[in-house]
């Protein structure tokens, strides 16, 4: 035997005495831990000389069924290996409730839909939380059932009956009684009553026996019957709703603007006239044209920062110095202007009288 081999075969030895006393076959001869679906295992045992354990953990949206954690022991795992199901979270059921009430449900859990009284179940009343977080058939609904006859809540009678709690028996008395007023009233409401151009002392959309109301026309509009008219028992107006039609003797401020919109003069003390060479002078009350300037084309009336400015454009005039009705070039003359304004209008040509 070789010297290397001498000193290898004493170790192994060794090693072979040892290792029981390290790990038994009692403790060490169970296989690998299962795996499981949508979870994870890791080694949680606190020494050599320790049984073997695992700690099993789940993956986020799924929760443990079963131990936790799993050992070996006399060749066997302790309990089976935990499963890792789907959560589902509470159904939300309106008018309704889950026969089992918690926050989550784990995977093929059935629950079962209760409606609240007067409620009956539209769906299926039995449902399963599926494997993939969701419920199976889909989450049913309570709805209100009508007994016979209840149509007649919408008129405002039978309610007491068709209560969905009638166990409140002062609630269904006192909605009972304003029953009996809303078919009181509902026999001496008048609606709204339209009157074009046109408006109402007291604005709304129902009238109750037996209040009036009074109508107004608008300015240029004048009245065709009563002014006041009174809400009748057979929910109508007495007199008849009146009208409001055109006046034509009496038109409104904008019409008798739109019709006369050339009568206003203008005199604002911060009118200004210039003329083509530069030349500025102050408007004078009555709008006369200072005299140096004698022949006019264009006044044109412009807005800017709140003044009033004319600009007067002069032309060339052949002069002719026979005949009667010429004026002479060193004849002094002022020429009155005409100025009217149409409100809204910034730019417009003025009269010139010569």
């Amino acid at each position: 035997m070789s010297p290397k081999l001498q000193g290898i075969v004493p170790a192994l030895w060794l090693l072979g005495v040892l290792s029981p006393l390290w790990c038994p076959p009692v403790l060490c001869d169970c296989k690998f831990p299962p795996t499981i679906a949508h979870g994870h295992h890791r080694d949680v045992t606190r020494s050599i000389f320790s049984t073997k354990e695992y700690a099993y953990e789940c993956d986020e949206g799924y929760t443990l069924v079963g131990e936790s954690r799993i050992s070996c022991s006399s060749s066997v795992w302790s309990a089976l290996a935990p499963e890792c199901k789907a959560v589902c979270p509470k159904p939300e059921i309106e008018n309704g409730k889950p026969s089992v009430d918690k926050d989550q449900y784990a995977e093929s859990e059935n629950v079962t839909v209760e409606c609240n009284s007067g409620y009956d179940v539209v769906g299926s009343q039995s449902i399963t939380c599926s494997e993939d977080r969701t419920w199976y058939p889909e989450v049913p609904k309570c709805e209100w059932v009508f007994p016979e006859g209840c149509e007649q809540v919408l008129a405002g009678r039978k309610l007491m009956q068709c209560l969905p709690n009638p166990e409140d028996v002062k609630m269904a008395l006192e909605v009972y009684k304003l029953s009996l007023e809303i078919e009181r009233l509902e026999k001496t409401l008048c609606l709204k009553p339209e009157v074009p151009n046109g408006k109402l002392s007291v604005e709304k959309d129902q009238y109750v026996n037996p209040e009036t109301v009074t109508i107004q026309c608008d300015p240029g509009y004048r009245m065709v019957g009563s002014a006041s008219i009174s809400c009748s028992e057979n929910k109508s107006w007495s007199p008849d709703v009146p009208k409001c039609e055109r006046d034509l003797l009496h038109p409104s401020p904008e019409e008798e603007k739109r019709k006369h919109k050339k009568k206003r003069l203008v005199q604002s003390p911060d009118s200004y006239f210039m003329d083509n060479t530069g030349k500025t002078a102050q408007a004078i009350r009555g709008m006369h044209i200072p005299k140096a300037i004698k022949y006019l084309k264009d006044v044109t009336l412009q807005k800017l920062c709140a003044i009033v400015i004319i600009v007067v454009e002069l032309v060339d005039v052949p002069r002719s110095n026979s005949g009667a009705g010429h004026r002479n070039e060193s004849q002094e003359s002022s020429f009155e202007l005409e100025s009217f304004v149409d409100e809204g209008i910034q730019d417009l040509t003025w009269n010139l009288d010569l």
